[in-house]
């Protein structure tokens, strides 16, 4: 036997002769008294024998040692591969127009090209396309973004019609949801996505209400705020018998930083905090659309999502933020999936939309384009690059980012690798409060 390359070993602050054991590729958690600490330190250090059969056992059992012959890089690009080549389920992102109400400063897709709505023959081939997935599939998921898509209601009540019908023919599970920036997103407008099946719906905020105001206008440079957080509260009072999940994000760079607690207060003031699920966002320089000097780095924004995290969430939540293990990062890097933007042209990720060079092909047509994009995308082994195979974190990270790994190297980590110890310590912390009878904990 020999110890894994992906333990972490912690100090359990509220106790110095106990220490906290996690395995990133297992994702096991344990809390182990000073003695076993040091036969366990002992043995990966040194190769001392461990003669607690037990204590042998549930070290293995969390995958903290492992069979001498095993090779962990395998393990993980074995799982990674069977999931990025999966056909279990179709991943679709449709953006139904390119069009958008607001003028926002840092939107990557304002220097992209700009196409008419989708049209009902790009609309059918759509439809066509998941037909002839049907057959192979246990789950299709659709994600509606653009521009701005509810300027595409029609498009989007169409084709969700025809697919739902489809997937239920064929005993097939139907997921959607909505990136929005919620202007349009009335509470009539969130009854027809409900009977649409989407069940979550993102909508961003840009800090307090005049920094808002300044950073999302309107085209013509219209307040947005207020109307987004009216129709919040409409919706939170709609009397529905199936409600949608909603993620607030808050986009931040070095220039709103300071409004976030403003932000959160705001929607705290008009009882929406239970019903919104708010989360911090990196403002990024995707497409060259806004000034890299004004972005936090990784680092830097791991330690504001962390704060954030803390001040604003109960220790339950907290526990749900245990860290997962990342076979796949996005649709980006998965063979069945695919992004669609109004004009029929096909990408691997949504930031990609607009960008010609980007392109992988259309739907109108069976010829690929760009093919060194899609490679790129498809092919990345973050178990053979060199930097990320020596590295503990890369069971929750997969190499960061399918889209900067492929066209920016710098900045690629996830923020996983900053806040790990912080989140692992806290979670420990918390479990073990709710535990105080327990010394051990295995969480799978």
């Amino acid at each position: 036997m020999k110890p894994s390359l992906y333990n972490f070993i912690y100090d359990y602050p509220d106790d110095k002769t106990k220490h906290i054991l996690y395995n990133s590729l297992s994702g096991a958690l344990a809390l182990v008294e000073e003695e076993k600490h040091d036969i366990f330190y002992r043995f990966s250090q040194y190769g001392e024998s461990i003669n607690d059969s037990n204590f042998l056992n549930d070290l293995e059992k969390g995958g903290y040692i492992v069979e001498d012959s095993c090779n962990e890089l395998d393990m993980f690009s074995y799982k990674s591969l069977k999931m990025k080549y999966s056909n279990d389920a179709f991943a679709l992102t449709i953006a139904p127009t390119s069009d958008c109400n607001f003028r926002c400063i840092y939107c990557y897709e304002k220097n992209s090209n700009k196409y008419p709505p989708m049209n009902e023959e790009i609309q059918d081939k759509i439809i066509k396309l998941c037909e002839s997935k049907i057959p192979n599939i246990k789950l299709l998921r659709v994600s509606w973004y653009g521009g701005e898509p509810l300027l595409a209601m029609s498009a989007i009540e169409n084709i969700s019609n025809k697919l739902i019908e489809m997937c239920k023919k064929n005993n097939v599970d139907y997921s959607a949801s909505i990136v929005t920036n919620g202007y349009l997103l009335t509470s009539e407008v969130y009854k027809r996505l409900i009977s649409l099946k989407v069940n979550s719906i993102q909508i961003t905020v840009d800090g307090s209400e005049d920094e808002h105001n300044k950073r999302r206008p309107l085209v013509g440079g219209k307040a947005t705020f207020k109307t987004i957080l009216d129709n919040l509260c409409s919706i939170r009072d709609c009397k529905v018998d199936e409600k949608i999940n909603i993620a607030l994000s808050i986009n931040v760079d070095k220039t709103n930083v300071d409004g976030i607690n403003n932000t959160v207060a705001i929607f705290k003031e008009n009882n929406l905090s239970e019903f919104l699920y708010t989360y911090i966002s990196k403002v990024r320089d995707s497409n060259n659309s806004f000034n890299k000097n004004l972005c936090f780095c990784t680092e830097e924004f791991s330690d504001l999502e962390y704060k954030f995290i803390n001040e604003n969430f109960n220790k339950n939540v907290l526990i749900n933020l245990y860290p997962k293990i990342l076979y796949n990062v996005c649709g980006a890097d998965r063979d069945n999936s695919l992004v669609i933007d109004p004009n029929g042209d096909l990408y691997k990720c949504w930031e990609d939309i607009g960008v010609e060079e980007y392109k992988i092909g259309n739907i109108m047509n069976d010829k690929m384009m760009n093919q060194s994009v899609f490679y790129n995308y498809m092919l990345y082994d973050a178990t053979t690059d060199s930097e990320c195979s020596s590295c503990k974190y890369l069971p929750l990270c997969n190499g960061g980012c399918p889209r900067i790994r492929t066209y920016n190297s710098n900045d690629r980590c996830l923020n996983i690798k900053y806040i790990l110890e912080r989140q692992i310590i806290d979670t420990s912390t918390n479990i073990i409060k709710d535990r105080e009878n327990k010394s051990k904990i295995n969480i799978r």
